[in-house]
C-alpha cells in the first residue's frame, strides 16, 4: 500500500458523485426516500380540503403553498445532513435528520429567499451569471445545516467550496435534471399505459405514479447536493468517510 496515499487524493468527478448519489440512496432507502416524501404527504393531505364543503377556495387553503415551500426546504437541508453522516459512516434517521433541519428553519428560508432573489435578478441581465450563480451557490444548504453557518456565512461558503469546479458542477445539475426529466415521463408513460389497459385509465394510479417518480427524482437532487458537499470537502480539505480514514492512517 502506498503509505503517502492521502485524503486530498480523493477527486471530484460526476462519475464519482453520480455513483455514490445512487449507492447512498440504496444503501438506505427508506431514509432518504422516506424524507423526501414528507412535503408531497403534506402536499396530498392538504388536498384533502378540496374534498370539504367552502374549503377549497378559502384563505387557508391558498395559503398551503407556504408551508408546503418551508417543508420543502427543511427537507432538502434533512436528505444533505443524512448524506453526509452516511458519508461518514455514521447512523441518522429520519426524525433526527429532520430535527437537525428543522433547528435551522429560519435560516434555511432565508437562505432560500436570499439565493433564489439572486439568481433571478442574474437571469435577468443574462443566462450566463445566472449559471455562475447557481453553480457558486450549490451547496449552501448543506453548508447552513451541517456546519450551523448563518445565510452570508452559507453563501459564502458554498462559493469557497465550489470554486474552480463550476464546470463539474454544472455537468451535474444538468445530468441530474436530464435524468429527473426522463425518470418522471418513463415511469408516467408505463403506468399510463398499464392503466389504461388494465383499468381502463384511472387518474389515481398516475397520480401516485407521478407523486412516486417526483420523490425519487427529489431525492436523488437532493442527495446529490449532499454528496456534491462531502465530495468538494474530500477534495479541497480532506473530508473522507469513516470507512476510508483507517486506510490512510
Amino acid at each position: 500500500m502506498d503509505t503517502n496515499y492521502s485524503a486530498r487524493d480523493i477527486q471530484f468527478s460526476v462519475g464519482d458523485v453520480m455513483g455514490r448519489t445512487f449507492s447512498t440512496i440504496f444503501k438506505n432507502p427508506v431514509l432518504f426516500l422516506g424524507l423526501s416524501a414528507i412535503p408531497f404527504a403534506f402536499l396530498v393531505a392538504s388536498s384533502l380540503l378540496a374534498f370539504i364543503p367552502g374549503m377549497a377556495d378559502s384563505p387557508i387553503a391558498k395559503g398551503l403553498g407556504i408551508p408546503f415551500a418551508i417543508f420543502n426546504v427543511i427537507v432538502q437541508g434533512a436528505v444533505a445532513h443524512a448524506a453526509f453522516e452516511s458519508f461518514m459512516g455514521n447512523r441518522v434517521t429520519i426524525g433526527n435528520a429532520f430535527l437537525r433541519a428543522a433547528s435551522r428553519t429560519g435560516r434555511l428560508v432565508l437562505l432560500g429567499l436570499t439565493a433564489g432573489l439572486g439568481i433571478g435578478l442574474s437571469a435577468l441581465l443574462f443566462v450566463f451569471p445566472c449559471i455562475i450563480l447557481t453553480c457558486m451557490w450549490s451547496v449552501i444548504i448543506p453548508s447552513c445545516v451541517i456546519e450551523g453557518l448563518g445565510v452570508m456565512d452559507s453563501l459564502r461558503r458554498s462559493r469557497s467550496l465550489t470554486k474552480g469546479y463550476k464546470w463539474k458542477i454544472l455537468a451535474l445539475l444538468s445530468l441530474a435534471g436530464s435524468m429527473s426529466m426522463a425518470i418522471i415521463f418513463l415511469v408516467l408513460g408505463v403506468i399510463a399505459v398499464i392503466s389504461y389497459i388494465f383499468v381502463g385509465g384511472n387518474p389515481v394510479l398516475l397520480i401516485i405514479a407521478a407523486i412516486a417518480a417526483v420523490t425519487f427524482t427529489n431525492a436523488m437532487m437532493n442527495v446529490m447536493v449532499g454528496v456534491m458537499y462531502c465530495g468538494l470537502r474530500s477534495a479541497k480539505e480532506g473530508l473522507v468517510p469513516a470507512d476510508l480514514a483507517n486506510v490512510f492512517n
